[in-house]
């Protein structure tokens, strides 16, 4: 909710969370409320994308909301939009990500956990029931 503009739909730049129905989909969604609940949040939106949803950079403070999220293993790095995040969102997410997996959190407890983007692939082709 902003002073400005009232409630806005966003989507974080650079990090993917699963899709609904997909393993840890409401962990995510549970986790990126704890982090922003009642807090000053703060979103550099720069585009819309095509569900028109503002896509922006988000902190609460001085923590990245999307790093968060992929530290949580909540989130893959969405390495596609790389050329839209900042340098430091560039060495954090996927650095991020690394460690994510290798501590085998939230995710990346699952032996291959399938990204978002596949999911919604298969999705688009009719082949949504085989997203886990």
């Amino acid at each position: 909710m902003t002073d400005e503009r009232g409630l806005i739909n966003i989507r974080l730049s650079g990090a993917d969370t699963p899709e609904t129905g997909q393993a840890y989909w409401r962990s995510a969604r549970n986790y990126l409320r704890s982090l922003v609940a009642g807090q000053k949040t703060t979103a550099w939106c720069y585009k819309e994308d095509r569900f028109y949803r503002q896509v922006c950079h988000v902190r609460v403070g001085n923590r990245d909301v999307g790093q968060a999220m992929i530290e949580a293993g909540y989130a893959w790095y969405a390495f596609q939009f790389s050329p839209e995040l900042t340098r430091e969102q560039r060495l954090g997410y996927p650095e991020a990500e690394r460690q994510a997996k290798a501590g085998r959190i939230g995710i990346w407890q699952e032996p291959n956990p399938m990204a978002p983007w596949e999911c919604r692939r298969l999705k688009r082709t009719g082949k949504g029931q085989l997203c886990r």
